[in-house]
């Protein structure tokens, strides 16, 4: 048994996916993709989170569906291990006030996350139409989980101040090619750091570093992002079924396993579980 599965504090997931093919929304899948295309139910995960000690997991919107948000939520409630749903809404749809006001209402819905990498307009986030909902989501206390690419990062700065009061996370350390020069990612991720409202998923990194992919590779930005955010404003991730892609779920717990050892088991608590707890407004007990 790991260090980590016999330490004292509990691991969450805080951010996986699962789909079954046939429900037909999942438009960005195709064979082009074999790893991943094919169905993934949480009695495909079990085997992967029993293996890795994890009992509570937060899974997480993959299409642009309300179809497949509700679809998470009937799972989820009738699941213990899944404590949270982040959903997805049409916040450019007449009704996305009253589609995210019951959302806030159904007892597993712990955020709501729009797809932002695949809006082809990179401000996107900072238009005048789609504030209304925005400013339901403060009013509610909804999270707002950022996926974006480096390109999206200026834009999310002005978006994270202008919303102030809105509970932000970059998802995947905002998907940094590890390959290519970090300068302007690190200038534009600290400066995203120095807002109280932003905090960081430490997830997805092996789909953007170089192989063979160690902890070697991956700790100039696993320091980095640490000295940005610190442990209190990061949250530990697998990103599976994506992750399959690069790692396996293993690998993936094994790398960060790895990395966090030689922190306080106060700081690996905090990492592993504590700050998708508090960021969430959730219970791991």
């Amino acid at each position: 048994m790991s260090d980590i599965q016999s330490a004292d504090f509990e691991i969450m997931d805080s951010h996986h996916h699962l789909w079954e093919l046939e429900r037909g929304d999942y438009n960005w899948l195709s064979s082009k993709r074999p790893i991943i295309f094919k169905n993934f139910t949480i009695n495909d995960l079990s085997p992967e989170l029993a293996a890795a000690g994890i009992k509570k997991t937060i899974v997480v919107q993959a299409t642009p569906s309300d179809d497949e948000t509700d679809y998470l939520l009937a799972i989820a409630r009738n699941s213990s291990v899944l404590r949270g749903v982040v959903g997805w809404v049409d916040f450019e749809h007449p009704t996305a006030c009253e589609r995210i006001d019951y959302l806030a209402s159904c007892p597993k819905l712990v955020g709501i996350r729009p797809m932002i990498q695949a809006i082809p307009d990179v401000n996107w986030m900072l238009r005048s139409d789609i504030e209304p909902a925005l400013r339901m989501m403060e009013r509610l206390d909804l999270p707002f989980d950022a996926l974006v690419t480096p390109q999206h990062l200026s834009a999310l700065k002005s978006f994270a101040k202008r919303f102030s009061s809105l509970r932000i996370v970059i998802n995947h350390f905002g998907k940094p090619e590890m390959s290519e020069n970090l300068t302007q990612w690190k200038e534009e991720m600290a400066e995203l750091a120095e807002l109280s409202n932003v905090w960081c998923k430490f997830s997805g990194l092996t789909a953007k570093a170089p192989t063979p992919v160690n902890v070697d590779v991956l700790r100039p930005v696993f320091d980095f992002i640490i000295d940005c955010f610190g442990m209190h404003r990061l949250m530990w991730a697998s990103d599976w079924p994506v992750l399959l892609e690069t790692a396996s779920y293993s690998n993936w717990m094994d790398l960060s396993r790895e990395y966090l050892q030689n922190f306080s088991k106060e700081e690996q608590a905090q990492i592993f579980g504590k700050t998708a707890q508090d960021f969430y407004r959730i219970e791991l007990l």
